[in-house]
């Protein structure tokens, strides 16, 4: 058993009408109302539009199981396939098999009390979890999880810690705040150059004790995990302000210090093996189409599978996936309704893109392309520049504006250029002439020119 507080909290005051539990003495001399339902006090989690859990800023998923089921006190729930998460701050629950999906939370500060619970026969492990709330109306009840394909264990381990971590107590960002927002007594040291480097160093000292501390073991990294993450929006901040002045040289290679730095650091909460277990895929798969959302729309809304890989293994730093890896949750994308789809070109090329992609519109701007160039025509190299994307994508791209007649190529010993086809108008002003004909002007047939078009129609 593993207490999340020295002792249980009493809980008083009005309670959910939904409930009718007996009453007693409670917090502040106020009646405590006990023994409600569970699923009064779940709350709804908020999901992204990839249905991952929408986490707050400083919050780091920890450790997640699935298949396991959702008892109200001792009885059981709808819920008996879903997945629970341990996170720096809350404990999920979501059922992914409903339709709709549901998602609940329950805050870590109301967590008084853990148990283990053993299985018997066909009676499954379980973990019992005792609620209080921490604010009016004031309630106390439990709930249980049930662990059906195993690993009770693997999870009570890290809700555990992250109880005794209690870092829903930190109000301020964290210790590592940045120091110019803190007023400090002048001291003649810190001025000048010289207190500028000093200060420099300290600041590089700290945050490189940090980084020992935090990657010395799996134990010291998660209950240094809420510092880490406030670190890393620290560098992102100072990022973001330095992308708005640019005015000089040092200022670009600080830029490109802290670019270095977050790289080596990685992003936070990446889904692993580890924290995942065998929903991996699945989550890799949510994770990739969250990523995604932010650099679609700037690629067009397709990239290939190899730029999707380098830049997404860029962004979680340490924690690399696979080809094969990304390439599974890449196909999961359509099962899943993610909003992607994976495309293998005849040329062997795979991208990945979103459901709204319409090639036809991408033929129709090469074809604009190609007739206002000033040299009248286009190769994959314009497209790349002109469309901010890779070399074969282009060469694919004009591929297909030639298979939908926008464009037709000409091979040439300096390479290939595609002209805007021109074929399509010269057929049509040919059938034009044969229905003229057709209808007698060769014989000295007259009629307004207007008339005859709309005869033709």
């Amino acid at each position: 058993m593993s207490e999340a507080s020295s002792s249980p909290r009493s809980v008083s005051s009005s309670a959910p009408t939904s409930s009718s539990g007996p009453r007693s003495s409670g917090h502040h001399g106020h009646p405590t109302f006990s023994n409600i339902s569970a699923m009064d006090l779940l709350q709804s989690l908020p999901l992204t539009a990839a249905g991952r859990p929408a986490l707050f800023g400083n919050e780091v998923e920890i450790y997640s199981e699935e298949h396991i089921g959702l008892y109200d006190r001792t009885l059981k729930t709808p819920h008996l396939h879903g997945r629970c998460s341990v996170t720096t701050h809350r404990l999920f629950y979501m059922d992914e098999t409903s339709s709709p999906p549901v998602a609940f939370f329950v805050p870590l500060e109301w967590i008084v009390r853990i148990t283990k619970e053993a299985g018997f026969l066909q009676r499954s492990a379980k973990v019992r979890v005792d609620i209080t709330t921490r604010t009016p109306p004031f309630a106390t009840s439990f709930l249980k999880l049930s662990f059906k394909d195993g690993g009770r264990d693997d999870f009570f381990n890290p809700l555990e810690a992250s109880l005794k971590r209690k870092a829903w107590k930190d109000t301020q960002p964290s210790h590592l705040a940045d120091r110019r927002l803190v007023k400090r007594q002048f001291n003649a040291a810190d001025a000048g150059i010289a207190g500028i480097m000093r200060r420099q160093q300290e600041a590089q000292k700290e945050t490189t004790e940090l980084a020992a501390t935090a990657f010395s073991d799996l134990a010291n990294l998660m209950l240094k995990a809420r510092d880490m993450v406030s670190l890393i929006e620290r560098y992102v901040d100072t990022q973001k302000a330095a992308e708005d002045d640019r005015s000089t040289a040092s200022r670009e290679e600080d830029i490109n210090k802290l670019s270095s730095l977050m790289l080596d650091m990685g992003i936070t909460s990446p889904v692993t093996r580890e924290n995942s277990g065998a929903a991996y895929y699945e989550q890799l798969a949510r994770q990739l189409a969250e990523y995604l959302s932010d650099h679609m729309p700037r690629n067009g809304g397709i990239m290939t599978l190899s730029d999707i890989y380098c830049m997404f293994n860029r962004a979680r730093g340490v924690e690399l996936v696979s080809p094969d890896d990304l390439h599974h949750a890449a196909l999961l994308q359509k099962k899943l309704k993610l909003g992607y789809s994976v495309r293998k070109f005849p040329g062997g090329l795979i991208v990945l893109q979103t459901d709204s992609h319409r090639e036809d519109k991408v033929a129709e701007r090469l074809a604009k392309m190609a007739q206002k160039s000033s040299s009248g025509y286009i190769t994959s190299s314009d497209v790349s520049v002109e469309m901010h994307t890779s070399f074969p994508l282009a060469w694919e791209y004009l591929k297909v504006a030639e298979e939908l007649g926008e464009l037709c190529r000409d091979e040439t010993f300096e390479g290939t250029n595609f002209y805007p086809n021109k074929f399509k108008q010269f057929v049509q002003d040919n059938e034009l002439d044969d229905n003229v004909k057709a209808f007698g002007l060769g014989q000295g047939f007259s009629a307004p020119l207007d008339s005859l078009a709309a005869q033709i129609q």
